[in-house]
């Protein structure tokens, strides 16, 4: 539980809106959708990267 509270609290947030959004994306056929969540999730991840390892610091 110590590792994962070390991520703090956009961790769980994040990866329970993946989940939600992924499970969506299996019955959603719309490419503009696929698009958006690929974003999306690319951008959190980059916004995930920076504020744990202090990159960009």
């Amino acid at each position: 539980m110590d590792h994962f509270s070390a991520f703090g609290v956009f961790y769980p947030v994040r990866q329970g809106v993946l989940f939600a959004l992924s499970i969506a994306a299996i019955f959603i056929a719309d490419r503009r959708y696929h698009g958006a969540f690929a974003l999306l999730a690319i951008a959190a991840e980059i916004y995930w990267i920076v504020s744990q390892f202090e990159v960009l610091e």
